[in-house]
């Protein structure tokens, strides 16, 4: 079981001051990645589990740093972003995301978390959890590993 550890030391960078708002251009950082994200795009979406990840949800308890701040027991995939869109996700995740070396991929229900696989040299096909009330946790070394440990429950609409 992966040790889900919370990165404390290094704070989300870039995120977004007060009077500051609107869409942002690319960041060079990622404009000289987007292959890379292209390709890390391209490795998931061959997955037929891809397709299929509306009907998961990531078990909490799977990741010991997440469980010990996160209340939820499961956290219920939403949506699941196209690889074609990464320009405008880029644009709507920079503030957030930029020189982490991390791109969401799945947005969970309550639009407050999100999935992300790394990119660069650091994160490179590791999986990370962006939560906006709680931090950025790395959740497993690949993604192999962590569709292993996803829960078939989708969201319980109505509940």
């Amino acid at each position: 079981m992966a040790l889900g550890m919370l990165f404390k030391p290094a704070p989300l960078r870039g995120v977004a001051q007060p009077g500051r708002g609107g869409m942002r251009e690319m960041h060079p950082e990622f404009v000289m990645g987007i292959p890379d994200v292209e390709s890390c795009f391209a490795r998931l979406w061959a997955d037929p589990i891809t397709s299929e990840l509306r009907n998961f949800a990531v078990q909490v308890s799977c990741y010991p740093g997440l469980a010990a701040v996160v209340p939820d027991e499961f956290l219920y995939v939403e949506d699941v972003f196209p690889g074609s869109g990464a320009p405008e996700l880029w644009a709507r995740f920079a503030q957030y995301v930029q020189g982490d070396e991390v791109f969401p991929f799945l947005g969970m229900v309550g639009g407050k978390a999100y999935v992300c696989f790394g990119y660069g040299g650091t994160n490179r096909g590791q999986m990370f959890l962006l939560d906006f009330d709680f931090g950025l946790f790395h959740l497993d070394p690949d993604y192999a590993e962590f569709t292993r440990k996803l829960a078939r429950k989708p969201w319980p609409h109505g509940s």
